[in-house]
């Protein structure tokens, strides 16, 4: 990955997060079109965007064309967004079902503005026992269901807006004692307000759900540079927390990782000196995006199981049943279908979209090297994850 880009990029987002001058941009039409695809791949090209027309760079070119186009996007998805959440907001105050709003709805407040935090979904919380009485108001207001797994329900609202109505933040297949602490979640939250539904989690359990969450992705290809941005605020403004958070951190074996991150943006942001032992953890979010990578992903597996060629595609159609009960949750009830659904599996590749996954697992399975397994299993183990 160029340097000269991953320069560019990180010192435009410390100007824009610190309010300090912003850079010049005296960059050739290819070096925009590079500084486009990094950027992108993490969704803040709309703040490199902004940054760009605030410093008065020459509005021409493709590229210049393209980053604005990726402002205007991020102020409209914040003004849908917001309309979408009070809507939300209405819909389960007016039922009295508790409720908590997780991640991006909650992170905005922490941006020098709102709408630099943008997010493809809302996610809420609540409690198991309320999720068929939620599910019944979402849908008596219009709300379409889309699909479930073990952990949630996701909707599409009038608006058009993606809903991801969890009832229990535990993902038990991935980390167990990561896990543990999430299960304890309601005893983290207060009422917002008297009279109201809506729950707020307490700093040090909000801060671990959103590092839990980065690791989860992390562990499957990547967690992406606004991960990074959203913790580096959130020590910003919690540095007197900082005890209570890394208790909860340390019980669910996640501080190690919350330190390496803290410590990349603190160089990014802050301007911090870097060391080595960040340079493998930078590469690893920089070329994952906000999503990850397929090519990532099937490196961490193999990196951790040993398994290549034709074990490692076997094991992947065939996944272990703790995950399977994950993806599919009527298996919770009745395990005895479980051979069914490793059918279904291998019937879904008819599907032109999985199918087209599962070929990318395959070539990146057969271009995967061996160096590049030591060295991001010995970065795990590093993570202690």
């Amino acid at each position: 990955m160029n340097e000269t880009m991953i320069n560019i990029f990180t010192q435009t987002l410390r100007a824009i997060l610190n309010r300090s001058a912003l850079p010049a941009f005296t960059l050739t039409e290819e070096e925009k079109r590079r500084l486009y695809v990094l950027s992108k791949a993490h969704d803040l090209a709309h703040l490199i965007g902004y940054a760009m027309k605030k410093s008065g760079a020459p509005a021409e070119g493709e590229a210049y064309a393209k980053f604005s186009e990726q402002y205007d996007m991020a102020v409209f998805r914040h003004a849908r967004r917001s309309i979408a959440t009070e809507r939300l907001r209405e819909a389960l105050n007016g039922a009295q079902i508790p409720f908590i709003l997780l991640k991006g709805a909650v992170l905005i407040d922490y941006y020098p503005e709102e709408w630099m935090r943008t997010s493809s979904d809302i996610d809420v919380l609540v409690r198991p026992e309320d999720l068929e009485r939620a599910k019944g108001v979402l849908e008596g207001a219009g709300y379409r269901f889309m699909c479930a797994t073990a952990h949630d329900v996701s909707y599409t609202s009038p608006i058009g807006m993606h809903i991801e109505l969890h009832h229990t933040l535990i993902e038990e297949y991935r980390r167990p004692g990561t896990a543990e602490v999430l299960g304890r979640v309601w005893s983290y939250a207060d009422p917002k307000k008297e009279g109201e539904s809506e729950y707020l989690l307490r700093d040090e359990m909000f801060y671990y759900y959103h590092v839990a969450h980065m690791v989860k992705h992390f562990e499957t290809g990547g967690c992406g540079a606004r991960s990074v941005i959203d913790l580096w605020l959130l020590d910003r403004a919690g540095a007197d927390k900082k005890e209570k958070r890394d208790e909860l951190l340390k019980e669910g074996g996640i501080l190690t990782f919350a330190d390496r991150a803290r410590r990349l943006g603190a160089v990014w942001f802050d301007g911090a000196e870097r060391d080595p032992s960040l340079d493998d953890f930078e590469m690893y979010v920089l070329r994952g995006g906000v999503y990850g990578t397929v090519a990532q992903a099937v490196t961490v597996r193999q990196s951790k199981t040993g398994k290549k060629g034709v074990r490692y595609r076997l094991s992947r159609l065939f996944l272990p049943k703790e995950e399977m009960k994950g993806r599919y949750p009527v298996l919770q009830k009745h395990p005895i279908l479980l051979p069914v659904y490793y059918l279904r599996r291998v019937f879904s590749l008819l599907d032109p979209e999985k199918r087209k996954r599962a070929f990318s697992e395959i070539r990146a399975d057969g271009a995967a090297r061996e160096e590049d397994e030591k060295r991001i299993r010995a970065m795990m183990d590093q993570l202690e994850i």
